[in-house]
């Protein structure tokens, strides 16, 4: 008897996949994985949409994220102007200025909320296009002959592309909104959140379609997922591509001193294999190198030096005595321009639409090289956020962290002697392949 799998149900919960769950898939039937996945998809692309939902409401609402600093609270005064609160004095300013302010209000609102609701339209369809092999037609997954197969392969590529452009559309309207909060008209802090929790769900959904997609075509033995992947090709390709974006981008190219040549710790990359996805792990470590080699090549300008100092990468483990799970940092270290002096540095950094770098420089051309992860956009800040989020995703970390705060660890040997200088970025993996994925509803502490 043909064994038939469960259709779409609404009601059912969003699966949280590790990456030895997602591993596994390779051993079960293509059909079966089919199903599961595509239904996955399909309840996450209706949370995206009820996401769409609230962050309309917020931005038709400004009420609800709202100061009391804002126009509605704020009082005239006898010359026909309006007085609006600030943080240290109250200043005055013209009828006329203030009504400019609410139209360019009102105009930015309007241009928010049309965004928003072609985000919402493109969920809906996307939605409906999963949906569909479930609802429409439950003979495509019970017959599965070859021509359905193709058909959900094309229908998850076809949610991941349409999907792509989602990251600079909901930075366009990030940025809008933070205009306005920088005249005290509206608060975006818990839009901000609302809009984190969207692009790390968002993050889930390509993933799935990719692995989907790989299992498929059986050209990678477990999909998107990398198992006992040695950890120092990672490395060599990163360093790699970061160094042709530096070349391309700056006309010059920091030396980078791989973890086989340094000796304060003794950690070899070659020995290392783990379980990961390799895409979202390559592009957080060209972010972060893109980023060091910018950072020691300004300071070179700065200090009138011909040449850049290098970049360390340094590995680490560690294991503490509460937490059993093992961690890998991968820290890069540079002696460049390092963090801006403040508290808030590293908020800034990985606030997304933002950015705290002195010049940002884009990746060449669309990265092809891999699907699951789009270039990080020019001057939108989205680079770090994205990167940190990708490794939260099972359970690892990207932080800053200023070496003038911390010992950067490097050898004397080495050759440094302005250790004090520079950041260190620290790339954290988890060893463990079976934790998690994060909850979707929450976003996880940085």
């Amino acid at each position: 008897m043909k064994k038939c799998f469960p259709v779409f149900q609404r009601s059912k919960e969003i699966t949280r996949w590790s990456l030895k769950s997602l591993a596994q898939m390779s051993s079960q039937p293509l059909q079966q994985n089919a199903t599961v996945l595509l239904q996955d998809v399909a309840l996450r692309l209706d949370e995206q949409q009820n996401i769409c939902n609230k962050l309309i409401h917020h931005v038709q609402n400004p009420s609800t994220i709202a100061s009391s600093s804002s126009l509605s609270g704020t009082k005239r005064n006898r010359g026909g102007g309006k007085v609006i609160q600030a943080t240290n004095m109250s200043v005055r300013v013209p009828f006329a200025t203030q009504l400019k302010i609410e139209q360019e209000r009102q105009l930015q609102i309007q241009k928010s909320i049309q965004q928003l609701q072609n985000l919402h339209f493109l969920h809906s369809d996307t939605l409906q296009l999963t949906q569909g092999i479930f609802l429409g037609n439950t003979t495509i997954l019970d017959r599965f002959s070859k021509a359905d197969q193709h058909l959900v392969q094309a229908t998850l590529e076809q949610v991941r592309s349409r999907h792509a452009a989602t990251v600079e559309n909901l930075a366009d309207i990030v940025i809008g909104l933070r205009s306005m909060q920088s005249q005290q008209i509206i608060r975006t802090g818990e839009l901000d959140t609302m809009v984190e929790i969207f692009l790390r769900q968002r993050l889930g959904i390509q993933l799935l379609c990719d692995h989907y997609v790989a299992l498929h075509k059986g050209k990678q033995p477990y999909g998107g997922i990398a198992v006992n992947c040695p950890l120092n090709d990672v490395l060599q390709d990163a360093v790699t591509e970061a160094k042709h974006i530096c070349d391309a981008n700056l006309n010059i190219v920091p030396e980078v001193i791989m973890p086989a040549s340094t000796a304060d710790n003794g950690q070899d990359a070659k020995g290392h294999h783990l379980t990961l996805v390799r895409p979202w792990t390559h592009h957080a470590l060209v972010e972060l190198l893109k980023n060091a080699m910018a950072s020691v090549v300004q300071k070179a300008i700065d200090d009138g030096s011909q040449r850049p100092s290098p970049i360390y990468i340094q590995l680490k483990k560690e294991e503490e005595e509460d937490d059993d799970d093992e961690k890998l940092h991968i820290d890069i270290v540079d002696q460049g321009v390092g963090l801006k002096d403040g508290d808030n540095s590293e908020q800034v950094a990985f606030g997304f639409a933002q950015s705290s770098s002195l010049k940002r420089w884009d990746r060449i051309d669309e990265q092809r090289t891999y699907a699951m992860v789009r270039s990080p956009l020019q001057s939108l800040g989205v680079g770090l956020p994205l990167s940190r989020m990708m490794m939260q995703h099972f359970g690892g970390n990207v932080q800053l962290l200023a070496n003038h705060h911390r010992n950067a660890g490097l050898d004397n040997s080495s050759g440094n002697k302005s250790r004090s200088n520079g950041c260190t970025a620290r790339l954290t993996l988890l060893v463990d392949d079976e934790v998690e994925e994060y909850q979707a509803s929450t976003v996880p502490v940085a």
